[in-house]
């Protein structure tokens, strides 16, 4: 372990380390702790490979009055797994430390401690008292979060967790990883908010765990505090098998915003959401900037108020050129407040018959769907293709040879004498002579005492 703590009033002392490769494994740890009034030192890593495993944590704690110190990595290569943790949290009045990461290739966050107190592995910042969390800022090339694999922010007590600040190319959440920042806090502080700026591709899928989808990105809020904002911005998002982007508050404040700018294409798949929820507060609003393609498939966006007299979330789209949907679902919903608004501006608007849109209220005056496209209708002239395929045997007609095959006929080609004219060439002014051959019949027919031959198939 490497250790530096304040327990007076002097700040602690800092550590910096600069090496090729460092391993943090086995509850091995890097600590900076304030215990008394004095703020913590701040930690600094420089490495070209950072590998953390087995409960391995690089933490920076405020445990009194004091602040905890900053984290500050600059790695080539980042792998945390099976529990491992770069974390800043405030226990008490001082304010958590700020993380800092900048990854020049690629950073890898799974698995959690098989301990009776799980820890996922990631990056977290966390605060238990009146102090305010730190916040989180990750620059990376591709992050990976897979197998509860996380970056989050928490408060537990009366201060305001921290933001959550991603720049990344590649962002990939799959199995029940996450990005969270949550706010179970006693106060009315507001929970952390989560900007994401990917220039390339944005892929979530969820783990199924007793029946409820695990995996996304997520801000909460569970008592009187207010949830954060969620704020995306890349060139595809795809939530495929449970995947979500998702703002809810399962208590009295309001569920926070989401804002997705996608510059290309919008996939939402097999379960996956878009979704904001409350149970007694407003519900928040989904706002969604798309150029190119919203795609629907037994996906969903959704706003909803389950209780109380909140109004429901609005829903805005615009201005995909197609919006398809294929069994998927909008709505905007409240329970005594007014329902949500839809309004949806498309060049083209397809939905499929077993597709949804409302905006309602149970008992408060339902909300308004305004859908701006030159045709909403054309979902109406489509129709479902047969599923099982034609056999092409079954299509054809038997022929002749098969259907005489006891009585085949033969026909006999007779040569003619000097070389063949072409077809439109003129016929010549002499007549030919020839011998002829005879042309063997084994199936001739009279009609009307004329003696027919049969070429090919039988005569009726």
């Amino acid at each position: 372990m490497i250790w530096a703590t304040t327990a007076g009033t002097g700040k602690g002392g800092e550590i910096h380390i600069k090496v090729e490769n460092l391993q943090i494994l086995k509850n091995g740890a890097i600590n900076s702790n304030s215990s008394s009034t004095g703020s913590g030192g701040e930690i600094q890593i420089e490495a070209q490979q950072l590998h953390m495993d087995t409960g391995g944590q690089i933490t920076s704690m405020a445990l009194d009055q004091g602040n905890a110190g900053n984290i500050l990595l600059q790695i080539d290569n980042l792998l945390l797994a099976n529990g491992a943790q770069i974390n800043a949290s405030s226990k008490s009045n001082g304010q958590g430390g700020a993380i800092t990461v900048t990854v020049t290739d690629t950073a890898n966050f799974f698995g959690q401690s098989e301990d009776e107190e799980i820890t996922p592995s990631g990056i977290a910042s966390s605060a238990f008292g009146k102090g305010n969390g730190g916040t989180i800022q990750l620059t990376v090339e591709t992050l990976n979060l897979d197998k509860r694999g996380t970056v989050q922010t928490l408060t537990k007590g009366e201060g305001k967790s921290g933001n959550i600040i991603i720049h990344v190319k590649d962002l990939n959440i799959t199995e029940g990883g996450d990005i969270d920042a949550s706010n179970e806090g006693t106060g009315q502080s507001k929970g952390g908010d989560v900007i994401i700026n990917a220039t390339g591709k944005v892929f979530i899928t969820a783990e199924l765990h007793e029946g409820e989808f695990l995996g996304g990105i997520y801000s909460s809020a569970e008592n009187d505090g207010a949830g954060g904002d969620i704020s995306l911005t890349t060139e595809q998002l795809t939530l495929k098998q449970g995947g979500s982007v998702s703002a809810a508050s399962n208590g009295s404040g309001d569920a926070g915003h989401l804002t997705l700018n996608i510059n290309d294409t919008l996939k939402i798949e097999e379960a996956g959401q878009i979704n904001t929820s409350t149970q007694n507060a407003a519900g928040g609003n989904i706002s969604l900037s798309i150029p190119n393609l919203l795609y629907l498939h037994d996906g969903q966006i959704t706003t909803s108020v389950k209780g109380g007299k909140g109004d429901g979330g609005n829903i805005a789209i615009s201005p995909p050129t197609f919006v398809i949907m294929n069994g998927g679902k909008i709505i905007a919903q409240a329970n005594e407040g007014h329902g949500g608004n839809i309004n949806i501006k498309s060049d083209q608007f397809i939905t499929s018959t077993n597709s949804l849109i409302s905006a309602s209220s149970k008992f408060g005056i339902d909300g308004e769907i305004i859908i701006d496209s030159p045709d909403t209708d054309i979902g109406g002239k489509l129709f479902v293709l047969e599923t099982d395929m034609a056999n092409a045997a079954d299509q054809l007609k038997d022929s002749c040879n098969s259907r005489i095959a006891d009585n085949l006929s033969t026909l006999t080609l007779i040569q003619t004498e000097g070389v063949h004219k072409p077809p439109d060439d003129l016929l010549p002014s002499q007549p030919i002579f020839f011998t002829p051959k005879p042309l063997k019949l084994q199936a001739t027919k009279r009609y009307n005492n004329k003696l027919l031959a049969q070429a090919g198939c039988r005569l009726k």
